[in-house]
């Protein structure tokens, strides 16, 4: 982050070095090309001086003394976990020599500053120091001569001319002119000095794009890589700084071997600490944007600092500290801490020690979110060996629930987990790991695959791309979803029916709320007037502002309700440390006083001194649910109140003690408790004082005991709120004005204004400007004549008349016709709006949607007609809206529009930071705003021409920002032409406005680029992209009468081919019987739709997208890719298309397979390779593009083997995923998805054969894939398996209607393998858990199949001998028993490794023996492209997988008929 400007000057008023411009014509000298990425293998770990430097600026802390110091103690405490390097910051430098190099100080280095570098590294460290950009302006007013140039170069030959300063500071350095070759060479003079004191790593501040300046102007670029090609000849690493521009990453990942992401980590207040929270939190939105650029090849994303080791110092809570030291660990940010190391305590040193936790920095593989949309995230890294680091994160300022899905990080199968904070293994948990944080707190773990696969994504850091790749361009598919709105009716049903009005079960007498039986109900004789009698003959009212425990009880009947109460005859101040809630102290203990206002804590008039927080969305019953605390004896607030008494509320609890309250200045405080012994109690009064002289008073409280102080709100009492409280208005005067009102309390209490039941509108009817409040003329001009009543509402409840007399007759209204009208937004339907003006002597001055006048282009006028343009209407949102009509006098007219019919279209979000927007200037981006943004940020600028754009594929696109004062008009283009100037300039600030839309645009790529014109800021908050309609019609009407039913059909609009289900709800409609598709139309059952309930039934049209919504494409031959896993199988999955060819794979150097990705139409996550029996080990998969317009790469997926022994135990349910490989084939369905999926009987019968006729048929009891592959060597799962059963075991067939959904609870109805698991848990061939589950995503073991087979053949037979890992095995009886059978083979070593997952190729040998079913002999070759004739399992395969009639062998098995065969 840029540091402060007085700080930073002072830190590098000597730091007077050279850098670069962004000349590339510069002159090739024999230096590295790039950044020597060799260095940068891993993130640095080790220690920077400067958060020291802005904590305890009379530190001296880059002094030869601190720096051994503290190389010293990385030494003792530190190095053996892999820090060591020692960086130097700003203020190391003391002049320059004839040459115009630095030279460090003599001051700070009285001995040398050799002296300090050989120490550094005997202490086994390496040392770095800073330099900035630019060229010292002090050596070019001396005309320097570059050193070795023998006065050939001269250092103002290098300046760029006209002079222009490009420091961060504006002081002191100029921009160097690179298309002269001297400037390289004095870079390279500088670099080869500090080369030969032995420097190792310079920290290179101030560069732009970046560092707050975003304008091209200033371009540092042309620094950066003359110095990264200098110090790359002496092995010096290179980090650059600060807050650099992400629309040059290329730039930065090519010349630089780090750079920090976003602004100064330091809170520069050492009041607050070295950092603060707020700091930290706002690293994650940057990190969401960054980590795809960190890596070994590339460079690491700097977060700056990490302040952890000191809590006394650091500025952050307990959990922050370990919070911040697990972000920089899982994001693979270098691990550089601030903390002064001779002081480390001991929950630093245990943090920042942790070997397992630095391992995963170490790795070197940046962790990305599941999800950025709320405070409670999962961040994780694939690590490729089966492995995931996890980092759960609880951002928010309340305890909750943060949980991380396997499947949303990748993996299917169950995982161990291991808490790396605690080194403790948690247990295995098949779909997923949850914990409760408390607020700003994180948990870390290591997540191992027990089995199953794992998902890579094309962006994933562990994917090696060679060559010109780049991420989506368009060429991604994103996945979508279309709701069909069917309107359920039964016309049968209606005729004579009756109706009767839902009341929701409420009756009206019962609207105040029901009284719980037994409950003593106060009648209103009971409660007098409303008022008790208080000590003191002062009445109060009974009802409170607000309602704690106790609330709605008389005084006396109150616990403690005398303790401490004072009462005064003589009219003086009564004070009063009470046990009471806020609600049960008087409003006034005066007839006088009669208003009370609640200040919240956050109230911008209380001024608070020291170290205080606040926290929201609190659970204690708070008022408003937050606070200020602090924990710090002698921090205080103040607040100045103009009334006549205050109180004080805060909460009370065992943690909190004494405070100090001095009023006025008192010489001596009221010493006031918050300590309770018992639980929590919110909103306590512990300080009140009343009677008071009615004007401006100042309270002040100090924490003085406990853990901490805590203030939750003041309660402030006045005779009067507004000042004065009637005025009056003519609208007759020549000059009428505004009218304006003194708030007495400030405008921080001010809730609103009401005028009667009419809420009036802030911004346009009335201002709030400090303490008062400006009635709009234009307001006042619209009220009737006569005494209007403005009720000014305050927090609390409390409000205050201004009884304000109109006088003058109103000016006379226009008139639209119609008021009310509809716009049918079904394509084809659509119609230009046509209204009639009546305009009594007015004109018409605009037309309104939202606040936003309509433009030429929205609206024509017509003499008393206005046409309101159909494209501007299709593109407003479903229901009601209002157009207002505005008029030079008299009253605005309202149109409402009914929306009706169906979206054309639909929307993608794109934030403000997507690196799909590209900046052109000076921006920068602010988070944490609190205004209500989108994803709470924005970028900004303040140069006019500055400008964005972004290429967007769809019919439409919607730019939304902020407006506010501050803002002004921008230049909208679209594909290159000028469109319009649209303002964001407003008078209140107003976020999330559409300041610009079209649609309707030709289905395409298109650009928009908005230019800044005017105003001091312009702002970019979100775009939205119009997508067009997947289906037509998007409603339709079903009638239940049985005479009336009839199917539904429904046009698929967009790629069919993507089109991949319906749902209702979190049901599934199940195809062939929900449902039927014929090309591109759906048909909906009668049937299906009759036996839903009346009303609105919302169906969700599906259609499939690239996994995780991204590719990768390059267009070159040659370009390729690399992974390296650890696992026995891997899949290549991607797109094909029309612009696609052919890839060549390797797996471990050797070229397997030539693959196609071309195909007729673009289809997703198509099998393109897939190899399986790899040895559990290392490999590595290369694809290499070989042909075609376009290589897409969208995912990976290896096998991670099964691990451990026995069953797996039944823990927590794993979702049902549907099947994720192939089921049993249906009447007719085709084997492979090839044109023939038949294998080809042989020319001559086998010898060995029979000639007698078949008698009977087995049926194909599995299919292959539909690339053409079987995949042998792929796990089954349980609901597989089942499938599988019910086609192929006697004892499974019958009636399969049923369902397995009331069974098993994670089991949902319509369940894609449901009535096949019915079938056969009902026939005693598989069984649940305890638990209740099947897990039907679960793999079937080795020793699971074995005691299947014993079910399936129960017969008597032999046991076998065993085997050498199966003595004691849960299924050792059934394992022995299937080897006695000849079922089930061991392996050549003697195991049977019963805990591996069953392949398919073990499946079908195994049920074929079970069953007596096969080998089947004589077939010439299989449609299974990865089923060799020499595969050990392909006679197996074929007869589980053909469709054959039955003819026995004589030398055993089955031989293929000489018939035409029924393809699977």
């Amino acid at each position: 982050m840029m540091k402060r400007l007085g700080r930073k000057m002072g830190l590098i008023l000597l730091v007077m070095l050279v850098l670069v411009q962004t000349g590339w014509a510069g002159q090739k000298l024999n230096v590295a090309e790039a950044a020597n990425k060799e260095l940068a293998q891993k993130p640095y770990m080790g220690w920077s001086s400067y958060s020291m430097q802005v904590y305890d600026s009379a530190g001296n802390w880059t002094s030869a003394e601190s720096i051994k110091k503290q190389s010293d103690a990385m030494r003792d405490k530190l190095q053996s976990h892999g820090y060591n390097y020692i960086n130097i910051d700003a203020g190391w430098n003391g002049d320059m020599d004839e040459y115009g190099r630095p030279i460090p100080s003599t001051k700070l280095y009285p001995n040398g500053f050799q002296e300090v570098i050989d120490y550094v590294h005997h202490n086994g460290q390496k040392i770095g120091i800073y330099l900035i950009p630019g060229l010292s302006i002090d050596a070019y007013k001396k005309d320097l001569e570059v050193y070795g140039t023998g006065g050939a170069c001269r250092v103002r030959d290098i300046a760029a001319q006209p002079l222009k300063i490009v420091d961060a500071w504006n002081s002191y350095t100029y921009k160097i002119d690179f298309s002269n070759p001297c400037a390289q060479k004095y870079v390279d003079s500088i670099a080869d000095m500090l080369g030969d004191w032995g420097i190792d790593f310079v920290k290179f501040d101030s560069v732009t794009p970046g560092s707050g300046n975003n304008n091209l102007n200033l371009d540092s670029r042309g620094d950066v890589k003359a110095w990264s090609e200098a110090l790359a000849r002496h092995d010096i690493w290179f980090e650059i700084s600060w807050a650099l521009d992400h629309n040059y990453v290329d730039f930065w990942k090519k010349y630089a071997n780090g750079w920090r992401i976003q602004w100064d980590v330091e809170a520069y207040d050492s009041n607050v600490g070295l950092t603060q929270w707020a700091n930290i939190a706002r690293l994650f939105p940057d990190a969401a944007v960054w980590w795809r650029d960190a890596g070994p090849a590339t460079g690491w994303n700097d977060f700056d600092s990490l302040n952890v080791g000191n809590g006394s110092m650091d500025g952050l809570t307990k959990d922050e500290r370990q919070t911040a030291m697990t972000f920089w660990a899982i994001s693979a940010a270098p691990l550089y801490i601030g903390n002064d190391m001779t002081r480390l305590d001991d929950y630093g040193l245990k943090l920042l020690t942790n070997d397992e936790v630095i391992a995963v920095n170490q790795a070197g593989r940046p962790a990305h979110p599941v999800s950025m949309d709320t405070q409670q995230q999962v961040w994780y890294a694939n690590n490729g060996d089966g492995t995931y680091s996890v980092a759960l994160f609880n951002l928010g300022s309340r305890s909750a629930e943060v949980k991380v899905n396997w499947k949303d990080i990748g993996l299917t199968g169950s995982a161990k987990v291991r808490d790396l904070w605690s080194h403790s293994e948690l247990g295995t948990f098949d779909d997923g790991y949850a914990a409760v944080l408390e607020p700003h707190a994180s948990r870390m773990f290591k997540v191992t695959a027990v089995q199953g696969t794992s998902a890579v994504n094309d962006d994933d850091t562990g994917i090696r791309y060679t060559g010109n790749w780049q991420r989506n361009g368009g060429y991604e598919q994103t996945p979508a979803v279309q709701n069909l709105a069917v309107t359920i009716k039964d016309s049968a049903s209606i005729q004579g029916a009756g109706s009767e009005q839902d009341t929701g079960g409420v009756h009206p007498e019962a609207a105040g709320g029901a009284q719980p039986e037994g409950a003593e109900v106060v009648q209103p004789e009971e409660a007098g007037d409303g008022q008790k009698e208080y000590a003191g003959g002062v009445q109060l009212d009974a009802a409170s502002d607000i309602q704690p425990d106790g609330a709605g009880q008389s005084v006396a009947e109150q616990p403690d309700a005398a303790a401490g109460s004072q009462t005064s005859d003589s009219g003086e101040a009564i004070f009063s440390s009470s046990d009471k809630s806020a609600a049960d102290v008087p409003a006034s203990v005066e007839a006088t006083v009669t208003h009370s206002v609640y200040i919240n804590d956050n109230d911008p008039g209380i001024t608070y001194s020291g170290s205080w927080s606040s926290q929201g969305d609190r659970p204690a019953g708070d008022y408003k649910g937050d606070v200020h605390f602090t924990e710090t004896d002698g921090d205080y607030f103040e607040y100045v109140f103009n009334g006549s008494g205050i109180d004080l509320i805060t909460e009370k609890d065992p943690e909190q003690g004494e405070v100090d309250v001095y009023l006025d200045g008192a010489a001596e405080p009221e010493t006031v408790s918050t300590y309770t012994e018992g639980s929590k109690q919110a909103q306590q009064v512990v300080y009140t004082v009343s009677g008071l002289p009615e004007g401006p008073h100042t309270i002040k409280a100090v924490k003085k005991t406990g853990k901490y102080m805590l203030l939750d709100a003041l309660k402030v009492t006045a005779s009067h709120l507004i000042d004065p409280v009637s005025a009056s208005y003519d609208r007759e005067s020549a000059n009428p004005s505004d009218l304006t009102v003194n708030l007495t309390l400030g405008s921080g209490s001010l809730t609103g204004i009401q005028n009667g039941a009419d809420v009036l509108k802030n911004g346009s009817d009335y201002t709030v400007s400090g303490g008062t409040v400006t009635i709009s003329k234009a307001y006042l001009a619209k009220q009737p004549e006569g005494p209007a009543s403005l009720s000014f509402m305050f927090e609390g409840g409390d409000s205050e008349v201004l009884s304000v007399d109109i006088r003058g007759q109103a000016a006379q209204n226009s008139s639209i016709d119609p008021k009310e009208t509809s716009f049918d937004k079904s394509a084809g339907q659509q119609q230009d709006l046509s209204v009639k003006l009546g305009l009594n002597g007015n004109t018409l001055t605009a037309v309104e949607y939202e606040g936003q006048s309509l433009t030429e282009n929205e609206y024509t006028v017509d003499q008393d007609t206005v046409t309101i343009k159909k494209e501007f209407l299709a593109g407003l949102p479903d229901g009601d809206i209002m157009l207002k009509f505005m008029f030079s006098a008299g009253d605005p007219q309202t149109l409402t529009v009914h929306m009706t019919g169906a979206e054309t279209v639909r929307y993608t979000t794109l934030n403000d930071d997507d690196p799909g927007i590209v900046y052109h200037g000076a921006w920068n981006r602010s988070t944490g705003r609190n205004f209500g943004d989108y994803k709470d940020d924005v970028h900004y600028t303040e140069a006019n021409g500055d400008s964005f754009e972004h290429s967007f594929r769809g019919t439409g696109i919607q730019f939304f920002t902020e407006i506010d004062p501050s803002q002004g008009d921008m230049d909208i283009y679209l594909d290159g032409e000028f469109q319009k100037t649209v303002s964001s300039y407003s008078e209140q600030r107003q976020p999330q406005q559409k300041l610009y839309s079209v649609s309707g645009l030709k289905e395409g790529f298109h650009t928009l680029k908005v230019v800044k014109k005017s105003g001091r800021f312009m702002l970019v908050d979100m775009l939205k992209v119009e997508i067009p309609d997947l289906i037509s019609p998007v409603s339709a009407v079903f009638d239940k009468s049985a005479v009336n039913q009839e199917d539904v059909a429904v046009t698929l609009l967009q790629q069919p081919q993507l089109f991949s289900g319906i749902a209702n709800g979190k049901n599934r409609l199940v195809e062939g019987t929900d449902y039927t598709v014929e090309g591109s139309r759906v048909i909906l059952s009668k049937a299906y739709l009759a036996a839903q309930p009346a009303g609105t039934l919302q169906l969700a049209f599906a259609f499939d997208g690239d996994y995780q919504n991204d590719v990768h494409y390059t267009a070159a031959n040659g370009d390729e890719l690399a992974y390296t896993f650890k696992g026995t199988g891997m899949e290549l999955v991607g797109p094909v298309g029309p612009a696609l060819g052919d890839i060549d794979v390797y797996v471990d150097g050797v070229l397997k397979k030539t693959v196609s990705a071309h195909s007729d139409q673009r289809l997703v996550s198509q099998p393109l390779y897939r190899i399986s029996g790899l040895s559990d080990g290392t490999h590595t998969l290369r694809a290499v593009k070989k042909s075609g317009d376009l290589m897409l790469v969208d995912q990976l997926k290896f096998t991670v083997p099964a691990a451990g022994t026995g069953p797996v135990d039944p823990g927590a349910p794993n979702p049902p995923t549907g099947p994720s490989g192939p089921t049993a084939p249906g009447p007719g369905s085709s084997a492979g998805g090839s044109s023939s999926g038949a294998a080809a009987p042989p020319s001559a019968p086998e010898p060995g054969a029979q000639d007698d006729t078949p008698n009977e048929r087995h049926p194909a009891y599995i299919q292959g894939y539909p690339d053409g592959t079987f995949g042998p060597d792929q796990p089954v799962t349980r609901a597989e398996m089942a499938v599988i059963l019910s086609k192929a075991a006697p004892q499974a067939a019958g009636d399969t209607a049923g369902t397995a959904a009331s069974a098993f609870r994670d089991l949902k109805d319509g369940f894609w393998a449901g009535k096949a698991i019915a079938a056969v848990t009902a026939a005693g061939l598989m069984k649940g858990y305890e638990d209740g589950t099947f897990k039907p995503d679960q793999a079937i073991t080795r020793a699971e199949m074995a005691t299947l087979a014993s079910r399936l053949k129960p017969g008597a037979s032999a046991a076998g001998s065993g085997y050498r890992d199966t003595a004691g095995n849960w299924a050792e009886s059934a394992i022995v028993k299937a080897q006695g059978a000849g079922i089930l083979n061991g392996y050549p070593d003697g195991s049977f490794r019963p805990s591996n997952a069953l392949t398919r190729a073990e499946a079908v040998t195994a049920l074929n023996r079970a069953l007596g079913r096969g080998p089947l002999y004589g077939t010439a070759a299989l449609p299974w492209s990865d089923v060799p004739a020499a595969y050990w399992a392909y006679k197996d395969i074929a007869e589980a997988s053909l469709d054959h009639p039955v003819k026995a062998r004589v030398a055993g098995g089955e031989e293929w008929a000489a018939e035409t065969v029924k393809q699977p």
